[in-house]
């Protein structure tokens, strides 16, 4: 696979003294969702007809983007006593985009004092029940992947049989949380986190200098950093033991983000 690497250098004069920051654009490689996906079976209850219908499973991302977030399920059909159906499933997608750092490794084996970044990507959500104050943002953070996937595209994963996103971490000198809503008609920053309402699609900014500084540590070839959904996990909704709440019967936020970049600033 051809890696394509875009290099800027910008020397600036700070402090009376020459500095020389190095911008780098690393190229985004592998665009992979997760998708994890577990629930209830009831065969005894009063299941028909289900009720709301079951949800279709998200339909996968096109080239180069990653879904991000949650759909619930569960049948809240009840019959003439009372009892309801216990059928439910529940779905979370995960995103998680590699970066070829290569030209960022060889850029900082030069004596340096600074290591900052920036990751920018477009966002379309779709929220269940929908947030009529502000823009639904589904991502809830940004972690580092403890290793980069193999394969593009989505990759299923069977939670009832064990399957798990996989092992990621919020950096050692702080988490990167991002904001659940946005404001509508205005930019706005929360944390490290910038968010441009401005159509066709917000535009999300993430100040990743801490991810970085955890990435330097080892400075591998590739960053693997991975999108993790708003809402609770399967494991804290107690599936399979438990189904679906009745108040989740129909709840989503999934977010299709694109058009991801990195850019990294190495000073020396």
């Amino acid at each position: 696979m051809m890696r394509v690497l875009a290099v800027l250098t910008i020397v600036a004069v700070v402090s009376g003294c020459n500095k020389k920051v190095t911008t780098l654009n690393p190229a985004a490689t592998m665009h992979t969702t997760f998708f994890q996906k577990g629930g209830t079976i009831d065969v005894n209850g009063p299941c028909t007809p289900p009720t709301p219908p079951a949800s279709a499973d998200p339909a996968p991302p096109a080239a180069l983007r990653v879904l991000v977030g949650y759909q619930d399920w569960r049948n809240t059909t009840t019959d003439a006593g009372g009892t309801q159906c216990q059928s439910s499933n529940a779905k979370r997608l995960e995103g998680i985009v590699t970066f070829d750092m290569s030209g960022v490794v060889t850029a900082i084996s030069a004596p340096h004092n600074t290591l900052t970044g920036t990751l920018t990507y477009h966002i379309n959500s779709n929220k269940v029940p929908q947030s009529f104050t502000g823009i639904d943002l589904c991502v809830k953070s940004l972690e580092m992947a403890a290793s980069a996937p193999t394969a593009n595209g989505v990759v299923p994963l069977n939670f009832l049989t064990g399957g798990n996103f996989p092992a990621s971490s919020a950096p050692s000198l702080g988490a990167i949380n991002l904001p659940a809503l946005a404001p509508l008609h205005q930019i706005t920053t929360s944390g490290p986190a910038t968010v441009d309402p401005a159509p066709p699609d917000p535009t999300v900014n993430v100040d990743v200098s801490m991810l970085l500084s955890d990435w330097a540590n080892t400075h591998p070839a590739e960053l693997a950093i991975a999108f993790i959904p708003q809402g609770p996990t399967l494991a804290q909704l107690g599936i399979p033991n438990t189904p679906v709440p009745p108040t989740r019967s129909t709840a989503a936020c999934i977010s299709n983000v694109k058009d991801i970049a990195l850019v990294v600033h190495v000073g020396s």
